[in-house]
């Protein structure tokens, strides 16, 4: 099987994805073994296979797919004179006056940024509620390398446009994370507890984005 091997200093696990040329990319620690590697690769075929048939190059154009709180959508794109995005399950349609990919993706990546900062709005002002703290700045920003972060001192709280692409119930508990991080900045044990006492079956969602996460990199998906 055909694929990229890059080796990442600070990277914990095996990881892979398709990038936006549609290749295979295994991503793991310096030290990984290849053989490691291949079982890595052999024990997700499955999900290669099944990526495979879904995920196309994003050149951001009809026949493209954008995958949306844990949805695979359809992109659609319609010349237009307004640019405008509108979800008509299972489609993203994009009414575009220009149809260049590059175009195209900034409709796209503004209405998804756009549509997550509502979702997260919503839900951290909810949790602020429940803690009874209060609500702080909010900001949707470009994929990176984590799901989000809090700036304690300025109350502001950042989340990765990439997050649009997780299921809304772990894409919460990426807005509950960083409500808690106003609380205790760090991972002490006293942040998983305050996270564990508001969000139950915390463990079980930690483990599906940890499964998530292990085998998919969303950096590459609106970047």
């Amino acid at each position: 099987m055909e694929y990229t091997l890059v080796r990442r200093r600070g990277q914990k696990k095996l990881r892979m994805h398709f990038d936006k040329e549609g290749v295979l990319v295994v991503s793991c620690p310096p030290g990984v073994p290849q053989a490691e590697i291949d079982r890595f690769i052999n024990d997700n075929e499955n999900w290669i296979d099944e990526q495979r048939g879904k995920i196309q190059k994003h050149d951001m154009d009809t026949g493209d797919r954008i995958l949306y709180f844990g949805k695979q959508y359809d992109l659609v794109t319609i010349n237009s004179a307004k640019d405008a995005m509108q979800i008509m399950d299972p489609m993203f349609v994009v009414y575009t006056t220009n149809p260049a990919p590059g175009h195209v993706k900034r409709i796209v990546q503004e209405n998804l940024a756009r549509l997550l900062y509502e979702f997260s709005r919503e839900r951290v002002d909810h949790w602020c509620g429940i803690l009874s703290l209060p609500k702080p700045a909010l900001q949707v920003g470009q994929a990176s390398g984590k799901w989000g972060c809090c700036y304690k001192s300025r109350r502001l709280i950042r989340i990765s446009l990439m997050t649009v692409a997780l299921d809304a119930s772990l894409a919460d508990m990426i807005c509950l994370h960083e409500v808690c991080h106003l609380v205790h900045a760090n991972h002490s044990a006293e942040f998983w507890a305050l996270m564990r006492s508001v969000m139950p079956d915390l463990e079980s969602r930690k483990r599906a984005l940890s499964r998530l996460s292990g085998s998919v990199d969303f950096r590459n998906l609106y970047s």
